[in-house]
């Protein structure tokens, strides 16, 4: 009988099996000790383990040489199974699953403090996180001690989507026995799905952090319960709201007024609407020539369920007495009549600018 043929013999004995799964399951307690009390939320609760099989472990006897560097030169059982216990590093493996893969380095440093802190681990001292194929992989090697037992096994960390390309990546490439002709192909498409998952796993993330802020609610409730209400020949659009949001800051008030609108559809009350007047501006007409008049209706539809005025013209007014009485105080307001021109036009341009949300070109004021 060969010495591979007698380590498999040794390897598969159905007491020492039934050994190698009772300490599976104590290491996985202390690996679910670590998630519960460290790890927290970003990790899966469940723990992926298993006992190295009995064809990969032929497999890696040969390709490895195991036989040589462990120097097993017996024919005893317990003797091949102590060795195998304490010299094969992924014996019995576990897989720590993050959700993204930004955490993998951080819960992957947490874990080798906490095995440390261990009295019945040891651990690696410098673990390798470097592929062949250049990728990090958080992997490190441990014994689990009991009296003058050792077990060796191997904790990965890995997120879920890095998990589904190490899997493609494993069965495709790394475990191919034969020659293939496309080989260079398929490691191209193996790393062109990695960047692939890469990129849903930074949408995944973006989309998990993802907090909303009180005034976002609130302005997706008064989109919920105004977008009925609008009786209008022109149909308003989303973006009709983005104006309507950024706009509207110059009303004064409009935060409250805002607040009280809801308040009231909540509690399936009348909302008494506020009034606005305002003198007619003389230099009006020079405003709407460079506004959009479609821009302008759809605002004033979705102002008219908060405020009261006689027509566009007085809101636009409004806005622009607004814009005007931040850009300058008129009582200050003394100059030449060559400087005061030269001061109007710039206000003039300051006001439209601010207003840029309702200008035909549709100009942002972040592209002037």
């Amino acid at each position: 009988m060969s010495v591979v043929d007698e380590i498999m013999n040794a390897f598969i004995d159905i007491e020492f099996q039934n050994e190698l799964q009772r300490k599976r399951i104590d290491i996985e307690k202390i690996l679910k000790g670590y998630i519960k009390k460290i790890a927290g939320k970003k990790v899966s609760k469940e723990v992926n383990s298993r006992i190295k099989s009995e064809e990969s472990l032929r497999e890696k006897l040969e390709r490895k040489d195991y036989i040589n560097q462990w120097g097993i030169k017996t024919s005893n059982n317990k003797e091949i199974q102590r060795i195998v216990c304490e010299k094969l590093p992924d014996l019995i493996g576990f897989r720590l699953n993050c959700y993204f893969k930004e955490d993998e380095k951080n819960i992957f440093e947490k874990l080798i403090k906490y095995l440390k802190e261990m009295d019945c681990i040891e651990i690696e001292e410098l673990p390798n996180t470097k592929q062949k194929n250049g990728h990090e992989i958080y992997k490190i090697a441990c014994k689990y001690k009991e009296l003058d037992e050792k077990f060796s096994f191997e904790v990965q960390v890995k997120s879920l989507l890095n998990d589904v390309w190490g899997e493609v990546e494993h069965s495709t490439i790394y475990k191919s026995r034969v020659y293939d002709s496309r080989a260079k192909l398929k490691k191209d498409m193996v790393e062109g799905l990695y960047h692939i998952l890469d990129g849903a796993d930074t949408q995944l993330n973006m989309l998990y952090s993802f907090s909303v802020e009180l005034k976002e609610i609130k302005q997706e409730l008064f989109f919920k319960y105004t977008l009925s209400e609008l009786q209008n020949d022109e149909i308003i659009l989303a973006e009709d709201y983005t104006n309507f949001f950024e706009l509207i800051k110059n009303i004064k008030d409009s935060e409250k007024c805002v607040d009280r609108y809801l308040g009231k559809k909540l509690l399936t009350e009348t909302y008494n609407k506020e009034k606005i007047s305002i003198e007619p501006n003389e230099q009006i007409e020079s405003y709407k020539k460079e506004i959009d008049g479609s821009k302008l209706r759809k605002f004033c539809a979705i102002v008219k369920l908060l405020y009261e005025f006689e027509d566009e013209d007085i809101l636009l007014g409004y806005l622009i007495k607004q814009v005007r009485d931040k850009a300058y105080d008129p009582e200050e307001f003394d100059f030449l009549d060559q400087e005061k021109q030269e001061i109007e036009e710039d206000i003039f341009n300051t006001t439209i600018k601010a207003l840029s949300y309702l200008r035909k070109d549709n100009i942002t004021k972040e592209e002037e």
